[in-house]
């Protein structure tokens, strides 16, 4: 039987040329398989890095909020107390006790500056005015696409190039 030979065609040897070790063959059916769970695991920890820091960050903020509630409180607190003290019954009672009381309309005494022309009043806000200014929200270099702006660059750039 191994007197007939079947002749090799150009095509035959070309294949065997070509033709890839069984070890090729199984490394790479091998790297076909763990590509995709590498990838796989580099997003997943990519994925929980993120929701790590994300949730890092919610209780920085609900931790921040708190001591603002906290902060809140302490100066409503302080508000309140301030406004006791200066109340009118307790400014009364603290005045008698350090010997204050009320003038006689005869003791008193108005005395008359010249050229003294009372407290001026405090302008806190600008007269009304008809001139009312409209500005746009969003700033103008914001509104235009990135088409927009690389097609004028290529614009300028062969301008100047010109």
């Amino acid at each position: 039987m191994g007197l007939f030979k079947k002749k090799k065609t150009p095509i035959d040897t070309l294949k065997q040329a070509y033709q890839q070790t069984p070890w090729r063959a199984q490394l790479q059916s091998i790297a076909h398989i763990l590509l995709p769970l590498i990838t796989l695991g580099i997003m997943s920890l990519l994925y929980l890095n993120i929701s790590a820091q994300a949730a890092t960050a919610g209780m920085q903020i609900r931790n921040l909020q708190r001591k603002e509630e906290e902060i809140s409180r302490q100066i409503a607190n302080l508000r309140t107390q301030l406004a006791w003290n200066t109340s009118y019954s307790n400014m009364h009672k603290r005045a008698a006790a350090l010997g204050y009381g009320y003038p006689d309309s005869g003791t008193l005494i108005y005395i008359v500056v010249p050229g003294y022309q009372g407290r001026k009043t405090a302008i806190i806000a600008p007269p009304p005015s008809l001139n009312v200014v409209t500005s746009s929200r969003y700033n103008p270099k914001f509104q235009e696409s990135l088409w927009d702006k690389l097609f004028d660059n290529l614009l300028i750039k062969n301008d100047r190039g010109s």
